[in-house]
């Protein structure tokens, strides 16, 4: 993974204060440390750091992402035999639980990139980070 360098980009909420969108380019940054400073060192190039409406909704076993008109995002959750969500512990660079979901629907157009990945696996996990 680390002998190509990844492209990134930040997208901040709008809705934050500068105080919060501070604190979040020094955590995503990878300045207090965490799983952001472990993936600090993939990343080539920064694209840039854009404040934009961001939007994150979950209704039963699907979870939506706009972040403005850049990112359109629609998953669902895979569901195991026994009937709860199928998960993946202990993954590197992951929170402890991570579960597998797939794409309904996922597009990216920003920085000359256009991506339409839809119909693809997916993962999310819930994030509890706090600071020092």
């Amino acid at each position: 993974m680390q002998k190509v360098k990844w492209k990134a980009a930040l997208y901040l909420d709008s809705a934050a204060n500068k105080g919060q969108a501070d604190a979040l380019g020094q955590i995503f940054g990878g300045k207090q440390g965490g799983t952001p400073a472990g993936l600090a060192p993939f990343i080539g190039e920064m694209l840039g750091v854009r404040t934009v409406p961001i939007n994150y909704k979950v209704t039963g076993k699907r979870h939506s992402l706009s972040i403005s008109k850049i990112v359109g995002l629609e998953v669902e959750d895979v569901i195991g035999p026994d009937g709860s969500n199928s998960a993946i512990q202990n993954a590197p660079f992951a929170e402890p639980l991570v579960y597998v979901a797939k794409s309904k629907r996922f597009t990216y157009d920003d920085y000359g990139m256009n991506w339409e990945i839809s119909d693809k696996n997916s993962f999310h996990s819930p994030i509890a980070w706090k600071g020092p």
